[in-house]
């Protein structure tokens, strides 16, 4: 279980769209992509004007993504980005050590209320463009990180 209690509508999450299951298989032996690939691992593997491809998935929207889950986000904008959003990463069995936020198409600073949280509950927080703040979110899941990532579509209206 990844959940310490079962999850209902958490601050803006809608809904829990897919996970990393077998949609990935490793490619052989000797594929440095083979460990980022294997099942169960959330990989974003393109994003759109509108929304992500997440393991294979179309996710329309903003999302709210774990190593092994992905989740539609019901937040249109930056802004409306708040600690009671993000409590659910406190529900989780695995301590969060690092969230990514993708601001869309250029780099917009979170709330104040949600940098003071995140510093209170100790995790590094990454603010960067989306594209980039995909490529980041990937990476540290292939480091078997404890990462979460809420990334914004790059062509929403989540820039200020």
């Amino acid at each position: 279980r990844i959940f310490r209690r079962g999850v209902g509508e958490v601050g803006g999450l809608e809904a829990i769209s897919g996970s990393g299951s077998s949609r990935r298989k490793p490619t052989g032996w000797g594929d440095p992509l083979a460990e980022s690939q294997s099942p169960g691992r959330t990989i974003v593997d393109s994003y759109t004007t509108g929304g992500f491809v997440v393991n294979g998935v179309t996710l329309q929207g903003a999302v709210l993504l774990l190593p092994t889950h992905s989740m539609l986000f019901r937040l249109a904008h930056l802004d409306d980005l708040t600690p009671r959003s993000l409590e659910i990463l406190r529900l989780l069995e695995e301590r969060t050590d690092m969230l990514v936020i993708g601001c869309g198409r250029q780099l917009v600073r979170p709330p104040l209320s949600v940098r003071e949280w995140t510093a209170e509950h100790r995790i590094a927080t990454e603010i960067s463009s989306t594209p980039h703040a995909c490529s980041t979110f990937n990476f540290m899941v292939q480091e078997h990180r404890q990462v979460a990532a809420v990334l914004f579509p790059v062509g929403g209206s989540s820039e200020a």
